[in-house]
Parts: C-alpha cells; sequence; structure tokens
C-alpha cells in the first residue's frame, strides 16, 4: 500500500524540518515548501493527500494557498489544516474557514496532537463536500481577508512603533547612564581595535579630545610596558579575549594621558553583543592616588618592621657586646678592691681595664653612629655625579689601590648624576670598593667595576669584583648584619656592609647581592 503524502508548508525552518520529522515518524511521506507559492508549484507536480500550512508568509500567505486551492478543481478536495502561532485569535479562525480550511490549530501542540489532527482529517472527510466559491462569495471572502490583513498590519506597525518607542527609551537612558556615569567610558570596535565612542569623563581623564580619541585605541593611550615587565600590546590582547569569551575582567592598567602623564587605573571590559559589529565597553577610574595611599602604607609597615628588627638586633649587641667588656670590667674592679695585688699583677690588670673599656667604647661610638645616621638625614639634596665622585674615592684609597694593584672602572654612559645626599653616596662608595679591596684575591688581578643604569624613575647602581666571594647559601641571611664578618685574614669590624644598607634605606632605596665563592660579588643597587 502506497504511502499517504502530506505537503508541509512553513517558512520558518526550524520548524519545517521538526513537521517533517513528526510526520515521517508516522509512516507518512512528507514533501515541504517555504510559502504558497512553492506549495502550488508542489501540488502541480506531486500527488499530495493533506496539506499543513502556516498563514504568515512570505510572497503568498496560509489564506490565498487556501483559497486558490479551494477554486482549483485539481486541488480543490484536498483536505487542509491550517497551523499558526501568529493569527491565533477567533475572528483568524472563522476567516480560514470561511475560506476552506478543515482544521485550524494554534501552535505548538505536541506531536501526537499534531498527527491525530491529521488522521482525523484524512479519515473523515466533511459531510457537506468541501467548499466552493460562488462570485458573490469570492468578493466577500476577498473583502474579509483584506480586512484581516490590514488590521494585522496595523497591528504590527503598532507594535513595531510601541517597539521603537521602548527602545528609544532604553537608548536615552544607556546614553544618560554613559555620560553620567562617574568612571570613563569607552567603546572599542573589536574589527578595527580603535574607539568609536567615549564619555565626558574619559575625555577629561585622558585630556584628549573626542576627534583624537576616535584616531586610538588601548594601546595608544597606554604605557608601552605594564608595571609588572609585560607589553602593554600583548596584555590588552589577553584581556579583550577574556571580554570577547564572555568573561568581565577587573584589573589595573597605567596609561599615558595627552600631556604624558601617567595614571593607574582600574579597568573593568565587557562584551557588547546588541550590534552589528563586535564592539567592547571599557570603563576605567583614576586609582592613583589609592595606589600610592597603598604604596606609603605598604612603605610605613616596612619601616616598622625593619625599626622593630633592628631594635632587636641592637638589643642582641647590647646582650652580647656590652656585656663582655662590662663583665670584665666589673670582676676587675671587683678583684682590685678585695685583694691588695703586686705591682706587677694591677700593670696586667689596669691593661685588662683599658682594653675591656676600649672595646666598650668602641660599641658604643658604633651604636651611636649608626642612630645617627637612622634618625638625621637633614643634609640638603644636590645633583652628585658618578664619575667625580669614584675620582675623589680613587684619591681616598690610593694607597691602597695601588698597593693591591686594583684596577677601577666606571661606566656611567647612560646615568652619571643622581638628586640625593652626596656625604651618604660617597660613604656608600667608600664602603663598597674598601671592602673589594680588603677582601681581594691574592691569586689573580683585582678588578671593580661600578656601572649605572636608569630604572624607570630612579637609577640603578652595581658594584662587582672578582674577589673572594662570600657563601650566600650558608651566610647569606648576614650579609648586612651588624659585627659580621665572613673573612678573618685582614682586620674589620664589620659594621661597613651593615651601614651601607642603611644609608641606602635612609635615601630610599634597596641593596642586594650575588656573590660566589672565589669568583666574586656584585651589590645592586636601585635608588
Amino acid at each position: 500500500m502506497a504511502k499517504l503524502t502530506i505537503l508541509v508548508v512553513d517558512d520558518t525552518p526550524g520548524l519545517l524540518k521538526l513537521e517533517k520529522a513528526i510526520f515521517e515518524s508516522a509512516g507518512y511521506a512528507v514533501f515541504t515548501a517555504n510559502n504558497g507559492v512553492e506549495a502550488l508549484h508542489t501540488l502541480a507536480v506531486h500527488s499530495i493527500d493533506l496539506i499543513v500550512t502556516d498563514i504568515l508568509m512570505p510572497d503568498m500567505d496560509g489564506y490565498l494557498l487556501c483559497y486558490n486551492i479551494r477554486i482549483t478543481d485539481r486541488y480543490k478536495n484536498i483536505p487542509i489544516i491550517i497551523y499558526t502561532a501568529t493569527y491565533t485569535s477567533k475572528s483568524d479562525q472563522a476567516l480560514a474557514m470561511e475560506i476552506g480550511a478543515d482544521m485550524f490549530i494554534r501552535k505548538p501542540v505536541g506531536s501526537q496532537t499534531l498527527l491525530d489532527a491529521a488522521k482525523g482529517t484524512l479519515s473523515a472527510p466533511p459531510k457537506n463536500g468541501r467548499k466552493t466559491f460562488t462570485q458573490p462569495e469570492t468578493l466577500d471572502v476577498m473583502r474579509k481577508y483584506n480586512a484581516r490583513l490590514i488590521q494585522k498590519l496595523e497591528h504590527k506597525v503598532t507594535e513595531l512603533e510601541e517597539a521603537r518607542e521602548q527602545q528609544q527609551i532604553k537608548e536615552h537612558r544607556f546614553r544618560e547612564f554613559f555620560e553620567n556615569a562617574p568612571e570613563g567610558i569607552t567603546i572599542l570596535d573589536l574589527k578595527t581595535l580603535t574607539f568609536i565612542d567615549y564619555n565626558n569623563n574619559a575625555l577629561r581623564l585622558l585630556k584628549f579630545t573626542g576627534e583624537e580619541l576616535l584616531k586610538k585605541g588601548p594601546v595608544d593611550i597606554s604605557v608601552a610596558i605594564q608595571p609588572d615587565g609585560q607589553p602593554s600590546e600583548e596584555k590588552a590582547r589577553q584581556y579583550i579575549g577574556q571580554a570577547v569569551a564572555g568573561q568581565k575582567p577587573v584589573f589595573e592598567w597605567t596609561i599615558c594621558d595627552a600631556e604624558g602623564k601617567e595614571i593607574i587605573t582600574e579597568v573593568r571590559l565587557a562584551s557588547l553583543t546588541a550590534f552589528n559589529c563586535p564592539q567592547l565597553l571599557a570603563s576605567f577610574v583614576d586609582i592613583t592616588e589609592r595606589k600610592n595611599a597603598e604604596s606609603i602604607r605598604e612603605k610605613m609597615t616596612a619601616d616598622i618592621l625593619q625599626r622593630n628588627k633592628n631594635l632587636e638586633q641592637f638589643a642582641y649587641i647590647v646582650s652580647h657586646n656590652l656585656r663582655a667588656p662590662v663583665a670584665n670590667i666589673i670582676g676587675i674592679l671587683n678583684l682590685m678592691s678585695v685583694r691588695k695585688l703586686d705591682k706587677k699583677t694591677e700593670n696586667e690588670m689596669n691593661g685588662v681595664l683599658l682594653t675591656s673599656t676600649s672595646k666598650l667604647d668602641d660599641v658604643i661610638r658604633d651604636l651611636n653612629y649608626i642612630l645617627q645616621v637612622k634618625s638625621t638625614i637633614d643634609e640638603k639634596k644636590e645633583l652628585v655625579s658618578f664619575s667625580d665622585l669614584l675620582e675623589d674615592i680613587k684619591t681616598s684609597l690610593a694607597g691602597p689601590i695601588s698597593t693591591g694593584n686594583v684596577e677601577i672602572t666606571g661606566d656611567f654612559s647612560c646615568v652619571d648624576s643622581i638628586l640625593t645626599i652626596k656625604s651618604y653616596l660617597y660613604s656608600i662608595f667608600l664602603n663598597l670598593v674598601s671592602n673589594s679591596i680588603k677582601y681581594r684575591r691574592q691569586d689573580a688581578p683585582s678588578f671593580i667595576e661600578i656601572s649605572s643604569i636608569t630604572n624607570g624613575n630612579g637609577v640603578t647602581l652595581a658594584f662587582k669584583d672578582n674577589g673572594l666571594g662570600i657563601d650566600l647559601a650558608k651566610r647569606g641571611d648576614q650579609v648586612f648584619g651588624l659585627y659580621k664578618r665572613f673573612h678573618t685574614h685582614v682586620e674589620g669590624k664589620g659594621v661597613g656592609l651593615f651601614m651601607v644598607k642603611t644609608q641606602v634605606e635612609s635615601l630610599g632605596g634597596d641593596i642586594s647581592v650575588t656573590s660566589e665563592v672565589n669568583k666574586g660579588t656584585v651589590f645592586t643597587i636601585m635608588l
């Protein structure tokens, strides 16, 4: 037995495919058409047992298709089911039945309901036959059809006008928010990576005119390298990729305004999808003051921690370095007060007493000097030349340099001067150069290389030698400690490097060290 055939007519591809699958699953042969014109062409070629059609379609709608089928002798007895989601009122149904539909179904319904409707329509033709039209009836139906179509169009126009008004209200609200937002806002075209819109706060922060800003992109208003050392172009690409993927990244970003001033900002990105071309909304606020305050707070915290550490170290010095000479003095005085000593012993005790007193005086003098450096930094800053300073050091240490056959070179081609306290910088140079001479190797010609480079707004100094070096794995935490010594074959007190670190920090800088035994040492100072 041949399969019954159904023609499904709908201009929505997804629904057309779904209805075809439903009917085929029940054993029907199914043809499809996207509108009434295509449906009539299919009817002219194939034998069709049932038509299931939508109403709202281009070229020819379901009403006209139904009418054309009923006025054509070849097709007039084919049953028709109207299956619609747009024309759903009672008057829509009445007009469909008057034009010749066998059944009227409002979308959506379950697949079984649709199959039952098809089966019922195929098995039970109308008792009085299907609709035919006389000339007056045709005119009346077409009049009703046109009136209904106009009514639908007017309703659709009203809906579109209301939607347009709502859209205008939304756009107005968005524009008000956009312009009055406390942060700077820009919109980025992801195809050209240039800005296509901005608010007034963006112009105020960046100090560009609107015309200038529309010629730029994110990289154009950013510093070349972000504070973490990553190039702005590379980092911007990463954040844009995150936003396009649906994330809403929030991050710190250093920009550069029209006057060249660097500004630390907090940036938020969001992808805008309701546009013909891909766009990105970027909002940013100036957090420079906040970051500066955080930096000051962190510096104060670090300073407090360092002061506490220094106090602990001073307590250690008092308990150890002062106790020994004091104990000696007390012991000798007690001995001399209870016993009458012979002249020789008395002289010996006086010698020990003098030595202990001298050691006590040395420790007190060292502590006093350290405290003076830490508590006073009142000297006026001046522009100090590194090359001139090195020449002064060479003059001061001419004897040891000549005796030790030490070669000292300075490379200050990148930067040769800094605004600082000259006496502090002189002391730093003197201590580091003296140490390199004092702890040189005897088996190789000695050299000391001093160089300078810029580091953003500051200067980095490097003091490199090929001396005895320090075993940092064992003694790294003691390098800048007070009274810490690593080589005892020459005279020393263990104060120099402690003072270097103290003075560097007093100037607002940092010092670090790398070293290898019998290879040499490099001290790096950032000012």
